[in-house]
């Protein structure tokens, strides 16, 4: 779920929240949105980074980002070798 900006709550969350805890819930509940844009461009990590997140955040963030993009490629290329 997005706001009429297309922020979806982790973005919120990466932006304001004061742990790690805090946002770990969140994208293991929608990994795929550690990627999703805003309507400003703005990744959760962009958003993150700007409002100075604590760099566990940052970290978890960038972590699960890698990780998300690494499964998906992975999926991507799934029955495609013959």
């Amino acid at each position: 779920m997005q706001n009429r900006n297309q922020d979806a709550p982790l973005h919120y969350a990466a932006a304001y929240a004061t742990s790690a805890a805090a946002v770990r819930p969140l994208i293991e509940a929608a990994p795929a949105a550690v990627l999703s844009m805003n309507s400003s461009g703005q990744s959760p990590i962009d958003r993150a980074k700007a409002n100075d997140a604590p760099s566990d955040i940052i970290d978890l963030l960038e972590n699960a980002a890698e990780e998300y993009s690494r499964h998906a490629d992975g999926w991507a290329s799934f029955g495609q070798q013959r």
